[in-house]
Formats: C-alpha cells, structure tokens, sequence
C-alpha cells in the first residue's frame, strides 16, 4: 500500500481472505478467543491451545493422520491377537479427535440408524 506496486484495498482485502490454510492470520481466525488465566503450580497437563491446534492440523495434515489411524485399526482388528497382546495404539490427529480440549463434547455413539435418520430428515 506504500506505492510500490499498483493495489487497492479491495486487492489487499483479498489477498488477505486467500491466505493459505497454516497462516498465522487463518489459524487466529479458526481459534476461539484465548483466555486469560493465572497458572497454576499443579501436576495437570497444560490445556490445549486451539490456535495452535488451528496451526497444526490443516487439511492435508488430518488426511494424513486419518490414513495413520485408518491403518492403525486395520493392525489392531484384523489380526487375530492372543488375549492381551493386541497393541493399544494412540490416535493421531487433533485434540478433538481424542476426546480432549474445548470443542470436544461427550457424546453416545451414534448407530447406523441415528445416520439413516439424520440423512432422511426424520429427527426424533
């Protein structure tokens, strides 16, 4: 905007709106509002940052932890393991997907007939 090359707002306001997906500017975008807390000298694990969560895991990071995931079942479930020996693989991927951090609520399982429901329109 100094002059040096031929812009206007509009082309500034754009370029800004198509900045790529791991931007700083994206991510704060995608983040919810930080909270401001005093720190505590506890024993807990730190609570998860969702602006560094937003950073992280963009599209083709997830992809790529649900291809890790998506092979981690197949070697947990279709082995036949002796009784205690199938491995106890972690999920890779975002907070949420393990059950922790602020955007993930306890929820009961949902079965194919919740799907079918939901998809035909018939909520109840």
């Amino acid at each position: 905007m100094r002059g040096d090359v031929a812009s206007s707002p509009r082309l500034i306001l754009n370029l800004i709106r198509h900045l790529p997906e791991g931007s700083q500017y994206v991510s704060i975008l995608q983040s919810a509002p930080g909270e401001d807390r005093e720190p505590s000298d506890t024993d807990t694990p730190a609570e998860i940052d969702p602006l560094h969560e937003a950073q992280m895991w963009n599209t083709d990071r997830m992809l790529q932890a649900q291809l890790i995931n998506s092979v981690n079942m197949l070697v947990r479930y279709s082995i036949q393991w002796q009784d205690g020996k199938a491995p106890q693989l972690p999920i890779v991927g975002p907070a949420a997907w393990r059950g922790e951090g602020p955007n993930s609520a306890p929820s009961k399982p949902l079965s194919v007939m919740d799907v079918i429901n939901n998809v035909m329109g018939h909520n109840g």
